[in-house]
């Protein structure tokens, strides 16, 4: 925006400047003895035309904070190509005149001491010329993204193309001559001494300052060269390109932010998209052509992604999104979706965003309204309610697997036509939300074309988690495999307490806290079951952990200590491999979920009313674990707790440690480990002695405690830090001062 405005005063300068140099070097000394010249009057005119028509433009085009797209008016872009031109014409004049040999000779005959203002008169006409012939250049293909943009990609109802080949030539053309006008420019410029213009020293200091941006004008002309063709690759222009797109449930949360229940094809060809809806996503897993029978997850994932008949809606599997996309593409493609070009994922995180810019969306044919504030309930109610799916089928005359989200297409369909028919201002409001829910993994988008995912990747919009070679830091991932949307009343602490020692080596002591209280409906079984992963430097060092499930049943204890106290995890008597059988849990309006009752015997009622570790905590002193999904129709076995039983990374580059998790209903789980990173101290003169990036999942916001204890290095001041984290976030100590 500052380099914009200072380069539309450059305008203003440069024709300021050379209407004075001219004067000054022409007239006052030619004054006298050109009496062949026009006169004076008809000269002077040409250059203050010229001069004008540059001023137009600045007032033409003003630069808004509020309002980007201001520029972007074609009347107004039209009439600015017109003053350019006539600015062209009017300096081509000035030119003509300036290098006339008679008035050369004249100069030379009658005023030779002016020679070098001669020489800086005709190199700032060129320079008039060079700004002149850019700007219209430019604002021929500003003009076409006004026409793109004003006639929105959204707009159903034609197949004209919004942006042809020609378009995209022309635009590389564009930036190919000014990189030519700018290094012009820059040659004249050189030759001209700031210092001897005839103009107010605030103007030389203005004309200097300008100047001084070229370079990096010619950077982002440089970089603007490679965008265009990346946009003309997603726009689909003379191709059409095919993205994947999925809703992520955050209340079932998983690795790149919920449970994709929901998957639609959208097209892109010349810059209009075609018609697009959302579907269930049992309609592609089980559409009959046999992929799904059998399958199970990718075996880095196998051991605790467990669910029969493995497919699209269970393949959100990393919290590295390009992983994740590419394994969602691949299972799409096998299932019979076909090859795509990409792959968009968002939670409903995105959705309330876009109502909180254009409103409530009324839904008649429910006599619903919903709002940023209701979404995820009614999405829900519709989706998981019998009463509510019973409505469906009633609505829609079906009764198959999709019709209970009949309601989501639906209002899918109602939300992309308001935004199809928006103005140009909310819908930049829009585009300016979703930025953050990229940068919150909200809104998570892979690219099959290396250089739009590698531009993806430059301005840290590609999901991706960091490796950590750069910074220590780490990144919790969560897998609710409930069956449940218990998610949505968990929240996440990830307490981080560091030292140093005094090799530079950090040490790190995390604890997650989960703290489940169920106050609303979880459609689904009430234990919570997570799945945590935790990722770290590649050469990170694990050193212990507890809280995770050991997947070794406790043994009937001999005497209880409390509730919530420790006591002994194994003893004399049986296994207790099931916990004792209870109602079975319900959806939230008596109607119970899937799974089957358990006639097993129970040697273990005590572990219904208390547990032999602090690691899991009910303050009301239900800690009964109750049936578990997975198709297994079970209850779950009581075991005992201990550390990760994962030590292998499924990422390369990284440390992974994770493990099973459960948290009964009103309950609160403690997780912890510890590692060691080596050489995490950078002793590099000026820069942070250390820094740690505390990367966050899509699809909640975690509270995150952190502590650096510096003692163990001189100079270095302690750190801490609480609060909630919205996006990925980089921790510094200041730099050591020099002693």
């Amino acid at each position: 925006m500052q380099d914009r405005r200072k380069r539309r005063r450059f305008r203003s300068i440069v024709a300021t400047t050379v209407v004075a140099s001219l004067m000054f070097v022409i007239f006052l000394p030619l004054g006298t003895g050109l009496a062949a010249y026009s006169t004076y009057n008809s000269i002077r005119n040409v250059a203050l035309d010229g001069v004008n028509h540059l001023l137009t433009v600045k007032n033409l085009l003003p630069i808004s904070k509020s309002d980007p797209t201001a520029a972007l008016d074609a009347p107004k872009l039209q009439q600015a190509q017109s003053e350019f031109s006539k600015a062209e014409s009017d300096f081509v004049q000035l030119q003509q005149l300036v290098n006339r040999s008679d008035v050369q000779s004249a100069i030379q005959q009658f005023a030779p001491q002016y020679s070098s203002k001669l020489d800086m008169a005709q190199r700032l006409v060129q320079v008039g010329i060079d700004v002149s012939r850019m700007g219209r250049e430019v604002v021929g293909v500003a003009l076409l993204g006004a026409n793109i943009f004003h006639s929105s990609p959204l707009a159903s109802g034609t197949a004209k193309p919004l942006i042809s080949v020609t378009d995209i030539s022309n635009a590389e053309g564009v930036m190919i001559h000014a990189q030519y006008y700018i290094n012009d420019i820059r040659l004249q410029m050189s030759q001209v001494s700031v210092k001897d213009l005839p103009v107010s020293d605030t103007q030389k200091k203005q004309l200097s300052s300008v100047m001084a941006l070229m370079p990096k004008a010619q950077d982002l002309i440089t970089q603007g060269e490679g965008l265009i063709g990346i946009v003309s690759w997603l726009l689909g222009v003379d191709h059409a390109r095919h993205f994947l797109v999925q809703t992520m449930d955050r209340g079932e949360l998983r690795p790149g932010g919920g449970f994709t229940g929901m998957y639609g094809l959208l097209t892109i060809q010349n810059g209009r998209m075609a018609p697009f809806s959302l579907q269930d996503v049992t309609e592609l897993d089980y559409a009959g052509n046999g992929v799904e029978l059998g399958r199970q997850a990718p075996p880095q994932y196998s051991s605790w992604m467990k669910f029969g008949y493995w497919g699209l809606r269970d393949a959100n599997l990393s919290g590295d999104f390009p992983t994740t996309a590419k394994l969602a593409m691949q299972v799409f493609q096998e299932e019979g979706g076909g090859p795509v070009d990409g792959n968009i994922a968002l939670t409903p995180t995105v959705i309330a965003h876009i109502l909180n810019v254009i409103g409530p969306i009324k839904v008649p044919q429910y006599n619903e309204t919903i709002t940023a504030q209701n979404l995820e309930d009614k999405l829900h109610y519709y989706q998981q309610d019998f009463g509510a799916i019973a409505l469906e089928r009633q609505k829609t005359g079906t009764s198959n697997a999709a019709t209970r989200k009949a309601f989501t297409s639906l209002l899918g369909k109602l939300l992309l036509d308001k935004v199809r028919h928006l103005p140009v201002k909310q819908l930049v409001k829009i585009m300016q939300n979703a930025v953050k829910d990229i940068q919150s993994r909200d809104l998570e988008i892979y690219f099959t074309n290396p250089l739009a995912e590698g531009w993806m990747t430059q301005h840290a919009y590609s999901g991706a988690m960091d490796t950590f070679s750069k910074q220590d830091g780490f990144m919790v991932v969560q897998s609710n495999i409930s069956i449940s949307k218990a998610s949505q009343y968990v929240h996440t602490t990830e307490q981080d307490n560091i030292s140093f020692d005094p090799q530079g080596g950090a040490y790190h002591n995390l604890t997650i806290t989960l703290d489940y209280q169920q106050t609303g409906p979880v459609y689904g079984y009430d234990t919570y079951a997570d799945y945590i992963r935790v990722y770290a430097p590649a050469n990170a060092q694990f050193q212990g952990g507890d809280g995770f499930d050991s997947g070794h049943c406790l043994a009937t204890a001999p005497a209880q200590t409390g509730t919530g106290g420790v006591g002994t995890t194994g003893g004399i008597g049986s296994s207790c491999c099931n916990s004792k059988p209870v109602p079975k849990p319900t959806s939230g309006n008596g109607n119970p979920p899937p799974g089957g009752k358990s006639s097993k015997p129970n040697p273990c009622a005590q572990y219904a009313t208390f547990f032999p570790s602090n690691a899991r905590y009910c303050p009301n002193g239900n800690y009964s674990l109750g049936l578990r999904g997975l198709g297994l129709g079970d209850y779950w076995p009581v075991d005992s707790l201990g550390p990760p039983t994962e030590l292998s990374s499924d990422l390369p580059g990284r440390a992974m440690w994770g493990g099973l998790t459960l948290t009964p209903k009103n309950c609160i789980s403690t997780i912890s480990l510890q590692w060691y990173v080596p050489n995490a101290i950078k002793h590099i003169h000026g820069q942070s002695p250390y820094s740690i990036l505390v990367q966050k999942q899509g699809g909640y916001i975690p509270t995150v405690q952190l502590t650096i204890d510096t003692s163990a290095i001189k100079g270095l001041k302690p750190f801490s830090f609480q609060g909630d984290i919205v996006a990925d976030r980089l921790f510094s100590l200041p730099p050591l001062k020099k002693t």
